[in-house]
């Protein structure tokens, strides 16, 4: 499976997520089976997440896919490494120039 967040990608192998939690405030959480907690910033709270509900979705998808390739008894190792994914990229430096603007505007 492969997480892509802003400047760090993620490759975890389905044998290496001990569990998946698909919070309230929409997130999207791994736990590897190391107690290593690996979140997805895309489920931060969106509000298209408010509206489908994808994060309960991903996390059942998920599940899902683990269940049935849990049969390997190896544990696979998380590959982190940093990367240049512009959409994550675009949207973190408009989140941070957005709350400068609220700054500056005293919102």
């Amino acid at each position: 499976m492969t997480v892509v967040n802003p400047l760090i990608t993620y490759q975890v192998p389905y044998t290496a997520i001990g569990e998946i939690r698909g919070g309230n405030g929409g997130t999207l959480n791994l736990v590897t089976r190391t107690g290593d907690e690996i979140y997805s910033t895309a489920f931060g709270g969106s509000i298209t997440d408010y509206v489908v509900g994808s994060t309960e979705r991903a996390a059942d998808r998920i599940e899902k896919r683990v269940k049935t390739r849990r049969t390997s008894t190896q544990q696979g190792l998380v590959e982190k490494k940093f990367t240049t994914s512009w959409i994550a990229d675009f949207c973190a430096v408009g989140g941070v120039v957005f709350v400068i603007l609220a700054g500056a505007l005293g919102i």
